[in-house]
């Protein structure tokens, strides 16, 4: 079975988790299950989905903490999930959210799958763990569970109310943090994890913002499939946009990756028409950062941080450098 991967970003927090609320020494614990904990605060770093799980596991089982996934997924700012807020919002609504946005980007990202069904009443999100071999899978479908009854509320603003949730394990003895988070209507033991609402919350309505973010995305689900009519230098592009904008970060790798190329044959490419990988990252960056100054309300900081810089004075700079104007004037002189 091939390996999963994921941004070890994704489960940042954890030290924090454990220093503060079980007062456990990090150095310890990382002897013990003999894995760095600074990687998670390097966004470039990734780790295999059966790491990510075994991480989990155990520290639930070195805290003693039966809910340790939901506590982190509870516990986290979301900031590594910003633009896919920002992506969902863009859509007209809530079912093109889901399906076009949260279930493709995991789809294509770690193999932690979710995917959505319907019949005349009900609407489902279903969690699939299959592709973690071997191993307990409670506490990466408690991490799972958490993050994605946050972000549907948070892109509905409360409006979608699912009618049940569903736990594939038993229940823990700590199930009361679990309705202090999801409310009633948990059951155990069920057939899947995942949500039942009603299937007419799916018409609820997105604020359809940010249509050119939703449209590299599915260019870029595009490029990863089998067909692709437009030309080599194009498909660069649409790779380095459509990665910055789901993973904040962009590497020739990646691009090579997405496109099932080897990373010497883009190089090849580049180098045979006389144009520079930075270059063209330049460009698709500072592409994607004017139309966030004008087709959104996102703050200098959040764009920065949402097209791979770390500081918004060097991208302020940079942007000055490159566009001519700074990007605060830029906002007040396009918009309309």
């Amino acid at each position: 079975m091939a390996t999963n991967w994921l941004r070890a970003s994704l489960l940042s927090g954890i030290d924090k988790i454990l220093a503060k609320q079980f007062s456990l020494s990090i150095s310890q614990l990382e002897n013990e299950i003999d894995f760095d904990f600074n990687l998670l605060k390097d966004p470039s770093y990734k780790i295999s989905l059966d790491t990510a799980v075994k991480i989990l596991n155990d520290c639930a089982k070195h805290t003693g903490c039966q809910h340790f996934g939901a506590l982190l997924a509870n516990e986290q700012n979301n900031e590594h999930l910003s633009l896919m807020y920002s992506l969902a919002e863009s859509c007209h609504s809530f079912e093109e959210a889901f399906t076009e946005v949260f279930e493709q980007k995991f789809k294509h990202a770690s193999g932690f799958r979710w995917q959505s069904s319907k019949d005349e009443s009900n609407a489902y999100a279903i969690l699939h763990t299959a592709d973690i071999s071997g191993m307990d899978s409670t506490q990466a479908a408690l991490f799972g569970i958490i993050k994605l009854f946050k972000f549907f509320k948070k892109i509905t603003k409360n409006e979608w109310c699912p009618t049940q949730i569903n736990f594939a394990f038993s229940e823990p003895n700590t199930s009361i943090y679990l309705q202090e988070i999801l409310g009633g209507n948990l059951h155990f033991n069920m057939e899947f994890s995942g949500f039942i609402f009603p299937v007419k919350q799916l018409s609820l309505e997105m604020n359809a913002r940010n249509i050119k973010l939703n449209t590299a995305l599915k260019d870029f689900l595009t490029l990863t499939g089998k067909f692709s009519n437009t030309n080599k230098l194009t498909q660069i592009k649409l790779s380095i946009r459509s990665l910055l904008i789901l993973n904040q970060r962009c590497t020739l790798t990646d691009i090579a990756q997405s496109q099932n190329q080897t990373t010497r044959a883009i190089q090849y490419y580049l180098k045979k028409h006389q144009l520079t990988y930075q270059n063209l990252l330049n460009d698709v960056r500072y592409d994607i950062a004017r139309e966030m100054l004008i087709e959104t309300e996102n703050s200098i900081y959040k764009i920065s941080s949402l097209i791979g810089f770390n500081d918004s004075t060097v991208f302020t700079r940079s942007f000055k450098k490159h566009v001519g104007i700074p990007p605060t004037k830029y906002r007040q002189e396009y918009r309309v």
